[in-house]
């Protein structure tokens, strides 16, 4: 199996296990309420290691970051069902996303600015 194929597979996985054990935070006893972004369904969640205030969250509507910690939220790649994510550990301010029909878009500088990826069946993404 090819390493993108591999990543999809994971991004997929990790997406899925997500969506299943989401949950909404308990604030106090009886009070619930919500954090994070706008859209309320997150399916990839990613975390910058060399920046652990730095989150990443995948939804349907588009890629959302917090600068801090997750108090607030801003889009910064939309109308892409987001559906995987990953930070590279080498390079942490070099982001991935993928979406769920399978386009994947790199960001260098800490999702302010995004390309897609394009891959071919020979490219293998490290």
């Amino acid at each position: 199996m090819t390493s993108i194929l591999r990543f999809i597979r994971t991004c997929i996985l990790m997406g899925c296990a997500l969506a299943l054990s989401a949950a909404t935070l308990m604030a106090g006893m009886n009070i619930w309420t919500t954090g994070g972004p706008s859209d309320p369904d997150v399916y990839a969640l990613a975390i910058n290691p060399a920046s652990p205030n730095i989150l990443y969250a995948g939804t349907r509507s588009g890629l959302f970051r917090t600068d801090d910690s997750g108090d607030t939220w801003n889009m910064v790649l939309d109308g892409h069902w987001i559906y995987g994510l990953a930070v590279s550990p080498s390079s942490p301010s070099t982001v991935y996303a993928g979406t769920y029909n399978g386009q994947v878009f790199r960001s260098t500088d800490n999702g302010a600015a995004w390309d897609e990826v394009r891959i071919s069946d020979s490219m293998t993404l490290v």
